[in-house]
């Protein structure tokens, strides 16, 4: 699979998106919205290559007009700045001084952005990518707000998140909004049959693993220790769905508690697929399961608390609490 795979299912919008550059229409802020993996950040890549006619160096991060803000420096998780910078071009030192220990974008990290942003360039544009830019903090988001008030010239920002809700409402109204959705199994499967995966056994299980993600797709087929962890995600997800004990309920909650809110909803994003299968296979014989129903509308008073910026843990516990009660 090449790099269009990331694009599989959301033509209209990436033809529409990638027009706009090449016409010149792009606002300064466009953010791309839409579950992990669904490839909105080899989207925003794509567009600053045309931006800045130059595909090599932006597919290196080594253009100078271009700055990306993907993987952070964190303490004791992702230390290896030479890794680090093959995701993320900009100056993480001030994180390593300081032993940040959090996926969130402070206002150190902003400040390098800034400087960047009011260099001079020979370039037609100065382009900044960030991914999820739900992971800003107070302070940063504030700052970055202002900065998208009043946007330096010739500067375009490609921006990306998987929590829409968790982006503040005046950042939102500062950006054209690009929501990528979903890829159906229909579109995905010819897929799979023209890399030569024809066995129906194991296109059902990579198409259900991936959960219409076409980057999740490409990456289960290429790494095997990858696909193995997805699977066992997957039955592990199957069976919570089932549970009934309040003290597993209680161990989940705090197992959970430790994943990043993009891993929430990915994990969330699984266990939806899990329960719209129940819910159809239910109908199908005409049985209302009202388990997954209630699944379901738990599933939705949790996300909506977990917006308010509630205690994490504590909304977990309710949440699996609730499940294993239904």
């Amino acid at each position: 699979m090449d790099s269009n795979t990331f694009f599989v299912g959301n033509n209209a919008l990436v033809a529409r998106i990638l027009l706009d550059a090449k016409n010149g229409m792009l606002p300064h802020a466009v953010l791309f919205s839409g579950p992990s993996g669904i490839g909105k950040f080899a989207l925003a890549k794509k567009v600053a290559e045309i931006l800045l006619h130059d595909s090599e160096r932006i597919g290196k991060n080594t253009h100078p007009s271009c700055r990306v803000l993907d993987m952070l420096w964190i303490a004791g998780v992702q230390e290896d700045l030479d890794i680090l910078s093959k995701s993320s071009n900009i100056d993480q030192s001030h994180r390593k001084k300081e032993g940040k220990r959090s996926d969130t974008i402070g206002i150190e990290d902003l400040q390098v952005l800034t400087k960047f942003l009011f260099e001079t360039t020979d370039d037609p544009w100065k382009v900044c990518i960030i991914r999820n830019i739900e992971r800003f903090g107070r302070e940063a988001a504030g700052t970055f707000l202002k900065t998208l008030e009043e946007p330096p010239p010739k500067t375009i920002f490609l921006l990306t998140t998987s929590s829409v809700s968790h982006v503040l409402p005046t950042v939102l109204s500062r950006v054209r909004l690009e929501k990528m959705t979903l890829v159906t199994d229909e579109i995905l499967r010819p897929l799979l049959l023209s890399v030569g995966v024809e066995d129906t056994k194991k296109q059902e299980t990579l198409l259900r693993l991936c959960g219409g993600r076409p980057e999740i797709l490409q990456k289960l087929m290429a790494d095997t220790l990858f696909f193995e962890r997805q699977k066992s995600l997957w039955d592990s997800l199957q069976i919570l769905s089932q549970n009934t004990n309040l003290l597993t309920s209680l161990q989940e909650a705090e197992i959970w508690s430790a994943c990043s809110v993009e891993e929430l909803h990915e994990r969330l994003d699984r266990l939806l697929v899990i329960w719209r299968e129940e819910l159809r296979t239910g109908l199908a014989i005409g049985k209302i399961p009202q388990k997954s129903i209630l699944a379901l509308q738990e599933r939705s008073r949790f996300l909506e608390a977990l917006q308010k910026n509630a205690n994490k843990k504590l909304l977990l516990e309710n949440f699996f609490c609730a499940l294993s009660s239904r």
